[in-house]
């Protein structure tokens, strides 16, 4: 039988302590990624409030949307998401919105970023159609990848059941609206 070494002796006679400090190493590991993700944004399979890829929704749902065409030849996206999921800015602008009540705690239909104006006076715009409470209040200004809404979970369109549909189009328009979804949400 070969001869153990010292840190395997140290372990025969102080089983407790290794335990110890390898508990102890695993909880201040722990809180350091508790702590980075305080102020780091987290990749969002990580920390599901956090905007993925597509920039205006959780990671799971960018690659739920199904097109929905209007009779005014106007493109949305519909999804169908989870109850109390955010909707995220997807650039810096103005957020506001519109709905059913007068107060800031009812539920909202309508809502949208609007980016600052840029060199060329053409402003990019995103829509959403969904019941939602509004996170910020209305008119003001909002940072990329802020959460702005919490959907309700209510269907708002039957023919496709959505209940949120989402729209990227300009100030003054420039469409077809598809290339700008497009942008954002990757082989869509």
């Amino acid at each position: 039988m070969p001869e153990l070494t010292p840190l395997e002796k140290q372990w025969k006679q102080e089983p407790t302590m290794w335990i110890s400090i390898g508990f102890t190493s695993l909880m201040v590991a722990v809180a350091l990624v508790y702590i980075y993700g305080m102020h780091k944004k987290l990749p969002s399979f990580l920390s599901p409030n956090q905007p993925g890829k597509c920039a205006v929704l959780g990671e799971r749902y960018c690659n739920e949307g199904k097109p929905v065409t209007y009779p005014n030849n106007q493109t949305y996206l519909g999804f169908n998401i989870s109850k109390n999921s955010y909707v995220y800015a997807p650039f810096d602008g103005m957020f506001a919105y519109f709905g059913v009540g007068e107060s800031d705690s009812s539920l909202k239909t309508n809502g949208w970023v609007t980016e600052s104006a840029q060199g060329n006076n053409i402003q990019d715009v995103f829509n959403f159609v969904a019941e939602f409470k509004p996170l910020v209040p209305n008119g003001d200004q909002v940072t990329k990848g802020e959460a702005v809404a919490q959907v309700d979970g209510n269907v708002i369109d039957e023919v496709s059941n959505s209940d949120l549909l989402i729209n990227f189009s300009t100030i003054p328009p420039q469409y077809p609206s598809p290339d700008i979804l497009g942008e954002y949400f990757k082989g869509k």
